[in-house]
C-alpha cells in the first residue's frame, strides 16, 4: 500500500527535481487541481478544446507536475496503489479524440483504463453508441518507477451493452503500444481517511500521463469501481 502521512499525501514522479514537501493535499495544491478541472470542463475530454485551451491545460498540468516530495519518491506502480479504474478526463491523443462523435452519451466517462498490478495488465475501454464497447488488453512492464511499457495483445468487442461478447481478436505480430510516464499522481487523502471517505468528499485521485507520442492524458480514479 502507498504510505501516506498527515504531512505528505501527494507525489509527482517527474524529472527528479526537489522542492518543498507538500502538506499532504494542501489548500494551495487542491486549488491548483481545481484550476485544472475547470480548464478541462466542457472540452469533451479534449475533443472540443481550442489550441488556446489545450495550451492552458498543458501549462496547468506542468504546475501540478512541479509539486514534488523532498524526501520520498512514492511509487504507486510497484506498491499496487495505482490498481483500479481510471476515467479519462482529458487527452490529446488524436485517435481517441476522433471517436468523440460516436461515444456513448449515456455515460459520464465512456473512456477509461483498468489497471491490475497483481495480474500485470492494463485494459483500455471505449464505450460507444448503440451498446458497442471496444477494449484492448496489454501486459505491462515497469521500466522505472514512473514509466510502464505495454504492447496490446488482444482486442475485445462487446455488443448490446456487454450482453453479447465476440471472440477475442489477437493482435498477432503487430506491435501496438509503447510507453507512458506517470508524471503526476496525487491521492487526496491522509492516513486517517478511508478511500470511501475521500471519494465521498469529492477527493478522487488524479493521475497525469505523458507518453511516447508526446500526448497528455489526465485521468481520475473511479472510487469503488474496477471495470
Amino acid at each position: 500500500m502507498l504510505l501516506l502521512t498527515e504531512r505528505q499525501g501527494c507525489c509527482s514522479m517527474a524529472r527528479g527535481l526537489h522542492r518543498r514537501p507538500l502538506a499532504r493535499a494542501s489548500a494551495t495544491h487542491r486549488e491548483e487541481q481545481q484550476v485544472l478541472r475547470s480548464l478541462i470542463a466542457g472540452t469533451r475530454r479534449g475533443a472540443g478544446a481550442t489550441a488556446e485551451q489545450a495550451k492552458s491545460i498543458d501549462e496547468q498540468c506542468r504546475v501540478l507536475e512541479g509539486f514534488l516530495l523532498e524526501d520520498e519518491r512514492v511509487d504507486p506502480w510497484s506498491t499496487g496503489e495505482v490498481s483500479g479504474r481510471w476515467n479519462v478526463l482529458y487527452t490529446t491523443e488524436k485517435d481517441t479524440k476522433s471517436l468523440d462523435p460516436f461515444l456513448s452519451r449515456e455515460e459520464d466517462h465512456p473512456i477509461f483504463q483498468v489497471v491490475d498490478t497483481e495480474a500485470g495488465t492494463i485494459v483500455n475501454t471505449i464505450r460507444m453508441r448503440a451498446g458497442l464497447s471496444l477494449s484492448a488488453e496489454a501486459p505491462l512492464e515497469l521500466v522505472r518507477p514512473n514509466r510502464i511499457k505495454y504492447f496490446f495483445e488482444f482486442f475485445d468487442v462487446a455488443l448490446l451493452g456487454g450482453l453479447l461478447k465476440l471472440p477475442r481478436i489477437p493482435v498477432g505480430s503487430r506491435r501496438i503500444g509503447g510507453w507512458s510516464d506517470t508524471v503526476y499522481y496525487c491521492m487526496n487523502m491522509s492516513m486517517n481517511d478511508t478511500k470511501e471517505e475521500a471519494g465521498e468528499a469529492g477527493e478522487e485521485t488524479l493521475r497525469i500521463l505523458r507518453n511516447f507520442r508526446k500526448d497528455l492524458i489526465v485521468l481520475e480514479r473511479e472510487n469503488g469501481a474496477s471495470s
